[in-house]
């Protein structure tokens, strides 16, 4: 699919997004993840997470809260050794950087597609980049419309994260809770938001409900997920 997709989202937008990154490049699919606020090391802790299906930091700490280092460390490197995780390590590669320059990361994004090939971007988040002498809202139009003719003329899917309203986990998530929502609607082909379904006060899990709030192709739904946070996956809830 080409175009633009917009997660906007109060909650786990870095992780959904992640997680559709390591879908995608699970099926051979050569995918960029760029974050501009997380670093290299948390990413690839999650990512070994997703794959071995525990948190191995975890796995490894007492009661005490004290980490056998040398018993993570040897079920980090086992893990990574695997050809499941070569096989997503191969097609899935993490820009990370301190930068709001979004001439810069447009260009880099052009570049990396030529150089490498890629089929879909990921881009976590909007709000974070901004252009030399525009203020956030003139940033957010010319970013969307860039990312969207950049999509059309490379023939590459961009998945971005948005900021939405806190307050909007309370009242209900709708396209006008987006900071420069009109814009990022007009730009983006599918825009999906995901709502608590109540505040994650203790626990490694919560639910969550993925709502489609746009999409030019097909039907608008909301399907209610349970998000393991310790070993970042979700999975389908009743």
């Amino acid at each position: 699919v080409t175009g633009v997709q917009t997660c906007a989202l109060p909650i786990c937008k870095s992780l959904l997004m992640l997680l559709m990154a390591i879908a995608n490049a699970r099926q051979g699919i050569k995918t960029l993840f760029m974050s501009f606020e997380m670093n290299s090391n948390a990413l690839e802790g999650r990512i070994l997470n997703n794959y071995v299906g525990e948190n191995l930091k975890a796995q490894h700490t007492d009661e005490n809260g004290i980490l056998d280092f040398q018993g993570y460390k040897k079920s980090y490197n086992d893990a990574k050794k695997e050809k499941g995780y070569k096989g997503i390590k191969d097609n899935l590669q993490l820009f990370v950087s301190k930068s709001n320059s979004a001439e810069s990361v447009i260009t880099k994004i052009e570049d990396a597609i030529k150089d490498e090939r890629y089929e879909v971007i990921f881009i976590d988040y909007l709000q974070l980049l901004r252009f030399v002498g525009m203020d956030e809202w003139a940033s957010i139009r010319a970013l969307t419309s860039g990312l969207k003719n950049l999509a059309f003329r490379t023939n590459t899917l961009i998945v971005t994260g948005s900021q939405v309203s806190r307050s909007s986990t309370e009242k209900g998530l709708y396209l006008s809770d987006l900071f420069g929502g009109s814009t990022i609607e007009a730009d983006t082909d599918i825009v999906i938001g995901l709502e608590n379904f109540k505040e994650r006060r203790q626990g490694e899990k919560a639910i969550i409900n993925v709502k489609v709030m746009k999409n030019r192709e097909g039907d608008i739904c909301e399907l209610k997920h349970t998000v393991d946070y310790s070993t970042g996956r979700m999975s389908y809830s009743d």
